[in-house]
């Protein structure tokens, strides 16, 4: 690979428990699993990552993410139920959450501290086929009254928020219930430029990944998005940056990949994303706001560290 400067990232949504890194593509297994080389690729002193966030989909999820997070202090998790998987409910999620959030972690804390997030929560109207909008409000509104418990007991955590063609409906259902959150990033964001305003007004930041850059309308978007309200993410393995995309022109690492039939040992699958592959999406943001690529990494960073760490 080329282009990478050493410099550190947050990627602050990866869904490093998706079947793709085990090697499952559609159904079928085509290589073995290689969350390992994933991550020392990402990971390593060389690499571009400083810290990973998981994302979860539902509570179980959530658990066998904590586990996975085990294997490096530099990752980290969120815990909720993804508007798709709303059927499954959010059963458990407040015990998971209190057990094992970020602030346990210290003396005296009886958990494992990787909790840095409620999520992956929102709204998803291209996939109701997976869960209808009254199942998804439901669970929607059932985590907001969960974290609103959280708040209670001085567990204050950012919402990691899925905002997908529901047009104004949950910022409408974050604005109703803001005493029930206290800040968040609407992530993977693609859509207007005033609904991104909206969702700041009240509070939130712009995550931005492939998906952010796939049209020049959404690549004006991400022009008029203030840096300090900005995000950096992969949500591996989904979202790269293909040529298509109107955003491609800004992108100057590149990385050797072969398709996943012929996939050997630590070799890195075509039209998989990556952690390791966050500078590309710095890389469009600093093309094409026209800022250098030095200031995004900076500002990005500091912008994580504020949302997801801020006792540090």
């Amino acid at each position: 690979m080329s282009g990478l400067t050493g410099s550190r990232y947050i990627d602050i949504g990866a869904n490093l428990l998706d079947d793709k890194f085990s090697g499952v593509y559609f159904g079928t297994k085509r290589h073995d699993e290689d969350r390992g080389a994933v991550l020392e690729r990402a990971l390593a002193p060389d690499g571009p990552c400083g810290r990973i966030i998981c994302t979860s989909g539902t509570i179980e999820d959530s658990k066998e993410t904590l586990t996975f997070t085990e294997r490096s202090p530099m990752l980290f998790t969120t815990c909720g139920v993804h508007p798709t998987r709303a059927t499954q409910g959010c059963e458990g999620m407040l015990e998971v959450v209190k057990d094992n959030w970020l602030g346990v972690g210290g003396e005296g804390g009886g958990g494992r501290g990787k909790v840095v997030a409620i999520g992956e929560l929102g709204l998803d109207y291209d996939r109701l086929e997976f869960a209808n909008k009254e199942a998804q409000h439901v669970v929607l509104l059932a985590q907001l009254a969960v974290n609103k418990q959280l708040i209670g007991m001085g567990i204050k955590l950012p919402l990691f928020l899925h905002s997908r063609s529901c047009g104004s409906d949950l910022f409408s259902i974050l604005e109703t219930h803001r005493d029930s959150w206290t800040t968040g990033v609407v992530h993977s964001f693609d859509d207007t430029f005033e609904l991104a305003e909206k969702y700041m007004q009240l509070g939130l930041y712009i995550g931005v990944n492939g998906c952010s850059f796939k049209t020049q309308d959404n690549v004006e978007v991400v022009k008029k998005l203030p840096m300090d309200r900005l995000l950096l993410e992969t949500d591996a393995p989904y979202c790269d940056i293909r040529q298509t995309h109107a955003g491609h022109q800004f992108v100057k690492t590149t990385f050797a990949t072969v398709k996943e039939k012929k996939w050997v040992p630590h070799a890195m699958v075509k039209n998989r994303m990556e952690p390791c592959m966050i500078p590309q999406v710095a890389e469009v943001v600093s093309g094409a706001k026209g800022i250098e690529l030095e200031q995004v990494k900076q500002i990005c960073w500091d912008n994580s560290m504020r949302l997801f760490f801020p006792d540090e």
